[in-house]
């Protein structure tokens, strides 16, 4: 069995064999089956990562490569801390739309945040009567759908979030009325948030044709969490997100939906603290309109 994990995407089965990436190894396979965890050491808190495997038999033969994203969790060392996240996407949009099913962990002062991109039919509208719910249970509106100032703009995005959610398998469903071509969600599940005010403050950046965008909260509290999520309106070229001002990726990608009605996409997370940034941004290529969203999350 040979391994690897890095950020790439993906990984041919030589890359694999020569090692490196942010972690890799290789051990015997004494049997057949489920076999034991694999362990890689010196990977960064609350990062984004893929998992590399193959297997190679006495004789060279080898399996296909499977990679596997994952997120590492944050250090347990007191205040906000992003224990998972998950990213489903929609080819065709709305309006009724269900995610595939997000596995909720026990940790405390938990808080389930969905993050939605979306891609409207028609230019310049945003759906006005957005439904979210987890596992049958209601999300709260935290950032309304919003797209920029130029009313030839299609791409939005939107936040809802729900205290406490129960641990466990649950399914995202959403449901609106106006006609969108394309919709992406991340899932991001926080411990240590105030279950009665999650959200201490959210806003909106629109941009013009450029290739970044960024926010500042000046006022946000030590200790809290700034969540982000960017929709670029992609085209179908795709667009190459990178994050800035220290933020940690999250998620990143693309609807694959029609040619010219594409939305790209990404996620960030940013801790405040003492004499660190308090806010950031992403940059792209190539450059094309944009609207960011973000949240506050207070610390419990």
């Amino acid at each position: 069995l040979h391994w690897m994990v890095d950020a790439a995407a993906t990984r041919s089965a030589a890359e694999i064999l020569a090692g490196g990436g942010a972690a890799s190894g290789a051990r015997p396979v004494d049997a057949a089956g489920l076999q034991a965890p694999v362990e890689a050491a010196g990977l960064s808190p609350a990062t984004g990562y893929r998992f590399h495997v193959l297997h190679e038999d006495a004789a060279g033969n080898r399996s296909a490569v499977v990679s596997t994203a994952f997120v590492t969790a944050s250090p347990a060392s007191g205040g906000i801390r992003v224990e998972r996240s998950a990213v489903t996407v929609s080819s065709s949009g709305g309006p009724a739309y269900a995610g595939s099913e997000f596995v909720v962990g026990d940790a405390d002062d938990r808080v389930l945040v969905a993050l939605v991109h979306g891609y409207s039919a028609t230019a310049g509208a945003v759906p006005d009567d957005v439904a979210v719910s987890f596992g049958g249970a209601a999300m709260t509106p935290a950032l309304s759908p919003s797209t920029d100032s130029d009313l030839d703009h299609r791409e939005w995005v939107a936040a809802y979030v729900l205290a406490a959610p129960a641990p466990g398998p649950g399914t995202l469903s959403l449901n609106w009325s106006l006609s969108t071509r394309a919709c992406a969600v991340t899932l991001v599940e926080l411990s240590g948030v105030d279950q009665a005010a999650p959200v201490a403050a959210s806003g909106v950046v629109d941009s013009g044709f450029v290739s970044q965008i960024a926010f500042a909260r000046p006022g946000a509290a030590e200790g809290s969490l700034l969540l982000s999520a960017l929709a670029v309106n992609s085209g179908g070229r795709g667009a190459d997100i990178g994050v800035t001002d220290g933020a940690t990726a999250l998620r990143t990608g693309e609807t694959g939906s029609l040619a010219t009605s594409d939305v790209s996409f990404a996620t960030a997370s940013q801790t405040v603290t003492a004499g660190g940034p308090k806010g950031h941004g992403y940059a792209w290529t190539p450059a094309d309109r944009a609207i960011l969203g973000w949240l506050e999350m207070k610390e419990a």
